[in-house]
């Protein structure tokens, strides 16, 4: 009995997880304000030591009144170095593999577009 509440618990705790990811990747405000235009990708492979270091330029438009956040996910094992918006870094929350970047993004008016620059590892 011991033994078979242990699995069930495990496989409780496993669902609960898989949701999180779920809700991670769906729209949600993070994501629902913004719409991509482009990706420019910059991707230098050390082959000897099984790497890569990247460069990612994303060009977005604003489609409507923005909140203090924006999401944007990499998957590990690749691991952001830094992140610019308007040319400036911007600091970021890590939730699994999404990264929400604080901005005062509602001054941004409809139609306007920006670039987000990434530059990860891994």
């Amino acid at each position: 009995m011991r033994y078979l509440f242990i699995v069930l618990l495990t496989a409780v705790s496993k669902l609960a997880v898989a949701q999180d990811v779920v809700n991670l990747c769906s729209n949600n405000p993070a994501r629902a304000w913004w719409d991509v235009q482009q990706y420019d990708l910059s991707l230098r492979f050390d082959v000897d030591n099984a790497s890569v270091q990247g460069k990612c330029i994303i060009t977005a438009k604003v489609v409507q009144t923005g909140i203090d956040s924006l999401q944007i996910d990499l998957a590990s094992p690749l691991i952001i170095d830094s992140i610019l918006i308007f040319g400036k870094a911007v600091s970021n929350t890590k939730q699994e593999d999404a990264y929400f970047l604080k901005a005062d993004f509602a001054k941004l008016s409809i139609d306007t577009t920006f670039d987000v620059t990434v530059y990860y590892h891994g």
